[in-house]
């Protein structure tokens, strides 16, 4: 198996990115803070406007009202009602909580992997399936949440290299599992990767980035992101690896689990000797837990194999 991890440039373009969002905002707020006061007006203290809350007339105006894109449904309850698994047994909402079940460590090899029974618990369910649509069809994939709105994958999830085209529409759906959509469906706002990939089909820069029509991760969680240079720390560390395989034995609808350290490194790509990759994996993310602390941070995402995917 063949990762692609976090580079500096990576993280220094999403940064920019970010940071130009910010700069277009706070230009907007200031305008139209600017516009809508006049100086030359002056309210005596006795003549202030008073301002009373509103009365709520009717019972439920705070209730989530959720609408399946795929199958029209709609439902309606408390946050707590249509998603219990983002609460903890005190009622509390916990969307970055605690999490069991990856407490690994110290291993020499990648493990054969395991089927992840409730994804729909942190930290499992900041992983995505991916449906994508292209030219008239539909492939599978994986990724992982990085915000409320962007989700981590590979590049040839999003875009094409051997036709030289982007894909369609791409279907994001947090804690899948055997069809159950426990958060519901996100789809794609907007696709983003990079030059090194879309224009030079360079596998160091199987990356990219998926915005979300609906910032789900609000929801589940996410995992932040980072980078490393140093190649002996992706040597001698346990990573945490996920996707949906969905090529035989497997279907694409259950999680897969496996962790350990990796093997070698070529400029962005790690490499993973002992492991078998199947279609469908494409895009999950590779963490880094940081037990003591309780943290986790994405380092890269699954990208090929040796079968050539």
């Amino acid at each position: 198996m063949k990762a692609i991890r976090m580079t500096a440039w990576f993280f220094c373009v999403i940064i920019a990115l970010l940071a130009g969002n910010t700069a277009l905002l706070s230009d907007v707020n200031s305008t139209s803070k600017l516009s809508s006061v006049n100086s030359d007006i002056v309210l005596p203290a006795d003549e202030s406007p008073q301002w009373t809350p509103p009365r709520i007339e009717t019972l439920g105006e705070s209730d989530v009202i959720m609408r399946d894109a795929l199958t029209g449904e709609t439902r309606q309850g408390t946050l707590r009602e249509l998603f219990p698994q983002a609460f903890n047994e005190r009622g509390e909402f916990v969307p970055f909580g605690g999490g069991r079940g990856d407490e690994r460590e110290a291993l020499d090899e990648f493990t054969v992997g395991q089927i992840i029974e409730n994804p729909s618990t942190f930290p499992w369910r900041v992983n995505c399936k991916l449906y994508i649509s292209a030219n008239g069809g539909t492939g599978q994939g994986s990724g992982i949440l990085i915000d409320a709105n962007h989700v981590l994958t590979a590049g040839h999830c999003v875009y094409n290299i051997d036709t030289d085209e982007w894909v369609d529409m791409i279907e994001v759906i947090p804690a899948f599992d055997e069809w159950d959509r426990p958060y519901g469906t996100a789809f794609s706002a907007g696709l983003f990767t990079w030059t090194g990939w879309a224009v030079n089909h360079d596998w160091n820069w199987d990356l990219a980035v998926i915005e979300l029509d609906r910032p789900v991760g609000a929801i589940t969680g996410w995992f932040p992101y980072n980078y490393n240079n140093t190649d002996n720390w992706f040597f001698t560390n346990t990573f945490h690896s996920l996707g949906y395989p969905g090529g035989p034995p497997f279907d694409g609808i259950r999680l897969n689990y496996r962790y350990g350290p990796f093997d070698s490194c070529n400029t962005n790509i790690l490499y993973e000797y002992d492991t078998t990759s199947y279609g469908g994996m494409s895009g999950g993310g590779v963490y880094y837990r940081d037990i003591e602390n309780n943290w986790r941070t994405v380092y890269a995402v699954a990208s090929h194999g040796w079968g050539g995917y």
